[in-house]
């Protein structure tokens, strides 16, 4: 089971990344949504819910970026071994300088597309099923 932590996403952006996770990883997946990363630090460090496998953080232009919380939610992650990916809403190159000050795992446009889902579950050893 591949447990999905949605951190600042909106309702259609976790959707189509809901969609795509299903094709990479079948019906095999679950997924938690929170509003911002504080929330989520909160929830990881209470050990409410699942722990997740992946975390995927909305970061760009309107995104929660603040390096001391997405550092210490990187912190909290790094227990379950579980990524964090950022989700730039502007430009893949502003965020992937973003992702070096606020230590994230790997960056992707979002909307989420199938392909880029896919190499990131290669990349960071997430397993993945025939979908």
């Amino acid at each position: 089971m591949v447990h999905i932590l949605f951190i600042n996403m909106t309702p259609e952006a976790e959707w189509i990344a809901w969609r795509a996770a299903q094709c990479v990883w079948g019906r095999c997946i679950s997924i938690q949504s929170v509003p911002d990363a504080k929330t989520a630090l909160d929830m990881l460090l209470g050990g409410d819910g699942p722990r997740p496998s992946v975390a995927l953080l909305g970061t760009g232009a309107h995104g929660d970026c603040d390096q001391a919380i997405v550092g210490k939610l990187r912190e909290a992650l790094v227990d379950s071994s579980a990524p964090l990916v950022g989700l730039a809403d502007t430009s893949w190159a502003i965020d992937r300088l973003r992702a070096r000050r606020v230590q994230l795992d790997w960056v992707m446009l979002n909307p989420v597309q199938l392909s880029a889902l896919l190499e990131m579950a290669e990349a960071l050893k997430l397993e993945v099923s025939a979908g």
